[in-house]
């Protein structure tokens, strides 16, 4: 997992080009876990290295552990959504 102070080796932002678009995740964002689990979804049949894929999970899994130690509720994914 990556963070402002140690980028993670899959770090998007820098790996962007100069004028490329980039958005950011943050852990205090409730729905950041959520979004991140689908991503790892739409990406499960592309051709994105696994390992990426099990990061990307963790850092879910490290967000959510994030807004529960403050007192904040992670938004969970509805089972079965799969819009």
């Amino acid at each position: 997992m990556g963070t402002k102070a140690a980028p993670g080796r899959f770090d998007g932002y820098g790996k962007a080009e100069d004028d490329e678009p980039v958005f950011t995740l943050l852990g205090r964002d409730p729905v950041a876990p959520k979004l991140i689990r689908e991503w790892v979804r739409h990406h499960q049949d592309a051709k994105t290295d696994g390992t990426q894929l099990m990061e990307a999970l963790d850092v879910a899994d490290q967000m959510e552990r994030y807004l529960i130690d403050r007192n904040r509720r992670p938004q969970l994914p509805v089972i079965g959504d799969d819009e």
